[in-house]
């Protein structure tokens, strides 16, 4: 994939990881995000996609490990988004998330100390 994404077929490494399960492509597909990361400045709207599944997985595991690693994502959703000009969208879908996981005191928790 790196071999790829270094000859420029950054669509061909996007359909690739859209295509692969969230729960197997993160992290041993795209470590630390190194793939997407470089692919969110071309397709940010993909990559925040890709993204959400990744938060969604994380906190279905419903611990802290996991937890924590969910808001640090939800940090780079929101940077992505922001510095794309979809700072409403953002807002409305990080308020769905709140609303829809209001009663997971340690994540709100969590989210609060780091956003």
């Amino acid at each position: 994939m790196h071999i790829c994404l270094k000859s420029g077929n950054k669509a061909e490494v996007l359909a690739y990881l859209e295509k692969q399960p969230a729960v197997i492509r993160w992290p041993h597909l795209d470590f630390n995000h190194c793939l997407s990361r470089e692919l969110s400045k071309d397709y940010p709207d993909q990559v925040a996609a890709l993204y959400w599944q990744e938060v969604e997985v994380h906190i279905d595991q419903k611990n802290d490990k996991h937890y924590r690693h969910a808001v640090s994502v939800l940090e780079e959703i929101r940077q992505i988004m922001c510095s794309s000009a979809k700072e409403a969208e953002w807002n409305k879908l990080f308020s769905d998330l709140l609303e829809k996981h209001r009663k997971k005191r340690l994540l709100l928790k969590l989210i609060d100390e780091k956003m």
